[in-house]
Protein backbone atom coordinates (compact mmCIF):
# COMPACT_ATOMS: atom_id res chain seq x y z
CA UNK A 1 0.00 0.00 0.00
CA UNK A 2 2.98 2.32 -0.41
CA UNK A 3 1.05 4.22 -3.10
CA UNK A 4 -1.60 5.03 -0.48
CA UNK A 5 0.78 7.00 1.78
CA UNK A 6 -0.37 10.59 2.32
CA UNK A 7 2.43 13.11 2.83
CA UNK A 8 1.96 16.56 4.33
CA UNK A 9 4.62 19.14 5.19
CA UNK A 10 4.60 17.91 8.82
CA UNK A 11 3.84 14.18 8.73
CA UNK A 12 3.01 11.06 6.76
CA UNK A 13 -0.14 8.96 7.03
CA UNK A 14 0.58 5.31 6.31
CA UNK A 15 -2.16 2.66 6.13
CA UNK A 16 -1.76 0.16 8.96
CA UNK A 17 -1.35 -3.42 7.82
CA UNK A 18 -0.58 -6.91 9.12
CA UNK A 19 3.13 -6.04 9.57
CA UNK A 20 2.24 -3.32 12.09
CA UNK A 21 1.13 -5.59 14.95
CA UNK A 22 4.10 -4.81 17.22
CA UNK A 23 3.99 -1.09 16.44
CA UNK A 24 0.25 -0.81 17.16
CA UNK A 25 0.57 -2.99 20.26
CA UNK A 26 3.24 -0.65 21.68
CA UNK A 27 1.19 2.45 20.83
CA UNK A 28 -2.21 1.25 22.08
CA UNK A 29 -0.65 -0.07 25.28
CA UNK A 30 0.98 3.24 26.21
CA UNK A 31 -0.64 4.18 29.54
CA UNK A 32 -2.11 7.46 28.25
CA UNK A 33 -3.53 5.81 25.12
CA UNK A 34 -4.81 2.72 26.90
CA UNK A 35 -6.48 4.90 29.52
CA UNK A 36 -8.32 6.97 26.90
CA UNK A 37 -9.32 4.16 24.53
CA UNK A 38 -9.54 1.01 26.59
CA UNK A 39 -10.20 2.11 30.19
CA UNK A 40 -6.59 1.36 31.07
CA UNK A 41 -6.81 -2.29 30.03
CA UNK A 42 -3.85 -3.88 28.25
CA UNK A 43 -4.70 -4.88 24.68
CA UNK A 44 -3.58 -8.41 23.79
CA UNK A 45 -1.85 -9.24 20.52
CA UNK A 46 -4.80 -11.21 19.12
CA UNK A 47 -7.07 -8.15 19.47
CA UNK A 48 -4.49 -6.00 17.67
CA UNK A 49 -4.25 -8.57 14.86
CA UNK A 50 -8.04 -8.66 14.57
CA UNK A 51 -8.28 -4.86 14.37
CA UNK A 52 -5.63 -4.78 11.63
CA UNK A 53 -7.47 -7.47 9.67
CA UNK A 54 -10.72 -5.50 9.98
CA UNK A 55 -8.91 -2.37 8.80
CA UNK A 56 -7.58 -4.24 5.74
CA UNK A 57 -11.09 -5.43 4.88
CA UNK A 58 -12.46 -1.90 5.36
CA UNK A 59 -9.77 -0.44 3.07
CA UNK A 60 -10.63 -2.99 0.38
CA UNK A 61 -14.42 -2.78 0.65
CA UNK A 62 -15.10 0.78 1.81
CA UNK A 63 -11.95 2.79 1.07
CA UNK A 64 -11.22 3.64 4.70
CA UNK A 65 -9.34 2.11 7.62
CA UNK A 66 -6.62 2.84 10.18
CA UNK A 67 -3.52 4.94 9.47
CA UNK A 68 -0.38 5.47 11.51
CA UNK A 69 0.98 9.00 11.77
CA UNK A 70 4.73 9.31 11.21
CA UNK A 71 7.28 12.07 11.62
CA UNK A 72 10.75 11.95 10.07
CA UNK A 73 12.27 10.74 13.33
CA UNK A 74 9.34 8.72 14.71
CA UNK A 75 7.65 5.74 13.04
CA UNK A 76 4.41 6.19 15.01
CA UNK A 77 3.25 9.30 16.82
CA UNK A 78 -0.41 8.35 16.61
CA UNK A 79 -3.16 6.42 14.87
CA UNK A 80 -6.21 7.82 13.10
CA UNK A 81 -8.89 6.37 10.91
CA UNK A 82 -12.45 5.39 10.26
CA UNK A 83 -13.98 2.00 10.96
CA UNK A 84 -17.34 0.32 11.11
CA UNK A 85 -18.85 0.92 14.53
CA UNK A 86 -19.42 -2.35 16.35
CA UNK A 87 -22.30 -1.00 18.41
CA UNK A 88 -24.50 0.29 15.58
CA UNK A 89 -24.76 0.46 11.82
CA UNK A 90 -22.49 3.48 11.32
CA UNK A 91 -18.90 4.59 10.95
CA UNK A 92 -16.76 5.82 13.84
CA UNK A 93 -13.65 7.96 14.01
CA UNK A 94 -10.75 6.56 16.01
CA UNK A 95 -7.66 8.53 16.96
CA UNK A 96 -4.86 8.20 19.47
Amino acid sequence: MEEDVIVTPRLRLVPLGPDDVALLERHWNLPEVSHALFDGESIPTDVIEEQLEISDVDFESDGFGLWRLELDDAPCVGVVGLRQASWRNSIELIFS
